[in-house]
């Protein structure tokens, strides 16, 4: 199962590990999760509105029995997928021994063992009793069943790609993700090594990646075998990727200087050494496979096509319907109606932008033009050098310094979790998305990054920079992943319903917009020129990818759309976007359709509480709960109004 598959399929993975062992829970080792103790556990006296405080014998008995059940999945999810428990750090005790030194299987077998293993959960949930489980439970139970329904749904009509418990991934091996782009990443950012032994699984892992490799070759083969191969222009851009990676000497690469850092960072005897056997793996070992997996992809390109959809593929347009539940959380919409929706947003920011526009001075042309036109304006660009880039990182943490002291008037829980930000790694930047973010550890001991593509500081200029803050870092993602990991009152049982696709999407984009409203553009139409193209960016969206892939857009169309709205002022930019959707299919519907629901009902919260609406507590219940579906949270908040109605407003720090 592969590391993207298990960061997709949100809660039926760190959600599952609410109920663990009592020992294992308990347990103090380094790195560890925080123990879940009965002081900080939800009790079982925790109830919502019209529910008996009392519980009877026969109740404890089935919320003991559901605990026992949910603990026994999280230990096969992540026994499949070592790589995700070392992605969030958790303790030996859970995964029964170490187990930082190996990947999990990402060929056809551990494909055919993670489709049974979904199956097999959708069972268990389906035979589970809902009535004596108490509110917290209940809602756990219909969170785990919508996101196990959408991921069997998907595979149901696709014997290909990659299935997970409540997730699909079309094609295991592209320009942007898979195990030949995961591996390098987590060993960097996220591989412990603390001590001698963390050396020693640093090196078996790194010997490891070949068989990875391998196996990932074995699934392209089985696929190709149905039909089923990358467009084209896929396998040309995940080629350049690979020759990217091995281009560099072995001891320039990132996973020998990371490894050197690490080393370094812990300040371990017998380093030479280590890095002595670092090298030579690499060279005979890890690159040899990376060679393999190159040749794969050459041969596969004989006979790829150039068509962009997931529709031309066995059961195409099935599997795109499923994909829009699984990324969209709209099980009633087709794309058709996304598609239109889209369209309608384009208008209404265009028509928002250009009055901006007129503010500074600037009416004529079309609204890609007047970007295009400030986008290349040297006033607002960084030099693009070593110093400009160390620049741009600078100006990005004085803007995360700006909104901190504004964060208490709008969020009764700010999370304690330190933000760093990084650039992406060189290796991929030519293909990686302009910024994205990566959770902290359970324990703490690792921040949550937010990460910044610098291929060119052309990308990023100035009026545009503070979006992506608002959006990756504060009050964004770091804020609605890093809150929910804190919460020790919530059960880790929900904890990764934060990364359901589109309430954390949806989040960061209403974070943009939220962070208007908190005053952080006044007097500043470039930056809020720069928003709404941000906001423009995520609606045409929506069209591109429903173009394509319900409606047979060509990839040129789909571009062409993307220059022509001033979506994307860069037809280069456009094309690394476009040819994101074509892999992830459905997975851009997220941003623009989460956020659409969150204004939604914080507006009919507005509306039913008056004066006694508090947005502290309103952002709260989004966030401390973790990021329900849509169809739950809509259904959490309009039991939370009633809740306001009756009882008056409450302090949101409660």
């Amino acid at each position: 199962m592969s590391l993207k598959t298990m960061l997709l399929l949100g809660a039926a993975a760190l959600a599952l590990t609410a109920c663990g062992d009592p020992a294992a829970d308990n347990a103090e080792t380094e790195g560890a999760a925080p123990a879940e103790t009965t002081e900080n556990a939800a009790p079982e006296t925790d109830t919502a509105a019209g529910e008996s405080p009392v519980v009877t014998e026969a109740q404890q008995e089935a919320r003991a029995e559901f605990d026992a059940a949910i603990q026994q999945v999280t230990v096969e999810l992540f026994r499949e997928s070592p790589e995700f428990a070392t992605y969030l750090g958790l303790p030996q005790e859970m995964m029964g021994g170490p187990y930082n030194h190996h990947w999990g299987d990402y060929g056809p077998e551990g494909d055919e063992a993670a489709r049974a293993m979904a199956r097999d959960f959708q069972s268990r949930l389906d035979a589970v009793d809902p009535e004596p489980l108490d509110h917290n439970r209940r809602l756990t139970l219909r969170l785990l069943k919508d996101q196990i329904d959408a991921g069997i749904a998907a595979m149901n009509v696709a014997d290909y790609g990659v299935g997970s418990p409540a997730g699909f991934t079309v094609y295991p091996v592209t320009q942007l993700s898979g195990p030949h782009i995961d591996m390098p990443n987590l060993l960097q950012a996220q591989q412990p090594v603390q001590d001698a032994q963390g050396a020693e699984d640093y090196l078996a892992r790194l010997a490891d990646m070949a068989r990875v490799l391998d196996e990932s070759i074995a699934i392209m083969e089985r696929d190709a075998e149905q039909g089923v191969v990358p467009p084209d222009f896929v396998l040309e851009k995940t080629l350049a990727v690979i020759e990217r990676f091995t281009a560099d000497a072995p001891t320039d690469s990132i996973l020998y200087t990371a490894f050197d850092k690490k080393l370094s960072d812990a300040e371990i005897e017998g380093a030479d050494d280590y890095l002595s056997r670092a090298e030579t793996t690499i060279t005979d070992i890890v690159y040899p496979a990376y060679g393999r997996l190159a040749d794969t992809l050459t041969t596969l390109s004989e006979d790829a096509v150039h068509e962009a959809s997931v529709s031309r593929l066995p059961d195409g347009a099935a599997l795109y319907n499923a994909l829009i539940r699984i990324n969209a959380d709209e099980p009633d919409l087709t794309g058709d109606d996304i598609h239109q929706i889209g369209l309608d947003e384009v208008d209404r920011i265009h028509e928002e932008m250009d009055a901006l526009f007129a503010e500074i001075g600037m009416t004529e042309g079309t609204i890609g033009e007047r970007i295009t036109e400030l986008s290349t304006n040297p006033e607002y660009l960084y030099d693009d050098t070593p110093e400009g880039k160390e620049q741009v990182i600078a100006d990005l943490n004085d803007q995360v310094e700006e909104i901190r002291p504004l964060l208490d008037e709008y969020f009764g829980t700010v999370p304690p979790q330190a933000l760093e930000i990084r650039r992406v790694p060189s290796f991929s930047e030519e293909s990686a998305p302009g910024g994205y973010y990566d959770l902290p550890s359970l324990d703490g001991s690792r921040p949550g990054i937010y990460w910044i593509n610098l291929r060119t500081t052309a990308i990023w200029p100035k009026w545009a920079l503070k979006t992506l803050t608002y959006h990756e870092g504060i009050p964004g993602h770091h804020f609605q992943l890093a809150i929910n990991l804190d919460n020790q009152d919530t059960p880790l049982l929900r904890k990764l319903t934060a990364s359901t696709n589109a309430f954390s999407e949806g989040w960061g984009l209403y974070s943009e917009r939220l962070a208007k409203e908190m005053g952080l553009y006044e007097g500043d139409p470039r930056g809020d020129i720069g928003r709404l193209q941000s906001e423009l960016f995520r609606a045409a969206r929506l069209v591109v990818d429903t173009g394509m892939h319900a409606k047979g857009w060509s990839r040129e169309e789909a571009i062409d759309f993307m220059v022509d709205s001033g979506a994307v002022t860069d037809r280069s930019d456009a094309i690394v976007e476009i040819e994101r959707y074509v892999v992830w299919p459905g997975q851009a519907l997220g941003y623009k359709m989460g956020m659409i629901k969150i204004l939604e009902l914080r507006e009919k919260a507005r509306e039913a509480l008056g004066e006694d609406f508090d947005i502290r507590q309103f952002h709260d219940k989004l966030l401390v709960e973790g990021g329900l579906p849509l169809t739950v949270m809509e259904a959490e908040v309009d039991k939370w109004i009633a809740e306001q109605q009756a009882d008056g407003s409450a302090d949101p720090a409660e």
